[in-house]
């Protein structure tokens, strides 16, 4: 079984992420995806998105990827932004270890509210996720860490 690493996104993985999402969901997503992966980097830290991928660790080869960011519709809320795999990394829990990892991480910056669209809520559920609405199949769906606040 290979050995998988999760890591922090290097500026060097953004052409690799960026095709991952377009195999899947084409050029308007991609060019949306390459976007927040840029801002990633030039943005201050607290503000900007933060990426995490999956990495084979015997071939270094990038298999799939995550992000969260901040976002201004409240204090301390963020929205899980993408999650993407390479079709031969599927069924391999590593959806599962990328928002395990983005869980963690927004946490420890003091998250009380996660927002999310997904296609998938089914996957999001087991981790607490309640659907809030549905657009044209497309779930908008929220995890409550703790007390809103202004």
């Amino acid at each position: 079984m290979e050995r998988i690493e999760i890591r922090e996104m290097k500026h060097r993985d953004i052409s690799t992420c960026e095709e991952i999402v377009r195999d899947e969901w084409g050029d308007v997503a991609a060019d949306r995806a390459h976007d927040q992966m840029i801002r990633m980097f030039t943005m201050r830290p607290a503000d900007s998105p933060q990426f995490y991928v999956a990495e084979n660790a015997e071939t270094g080869e990038v298999i799939g990827f995550s992000a969260f960011e901040p976002t201004s519709l409240m204090k301390d809320t963020y929205d899980f932004i993408w999650i993407a795999l390479k079709p031969s990394a599927r069924g391999k829990k590593l959806g599962t270890l990328l928002t395990e990892v983005r869980l963690r991480d927004v946490e420890k910056r003091g998250g009380k509210l996660i927002c999310l669209m997904t296609e998938k809520p089914g996957f999001f559920k087991k981790f607490g996720f309640q659907t809030v609405e549905i657009f044209d199949g497309w779930n908008l769906m929220v995890k409550k860490l703790g007390k809103v606040e202004i």
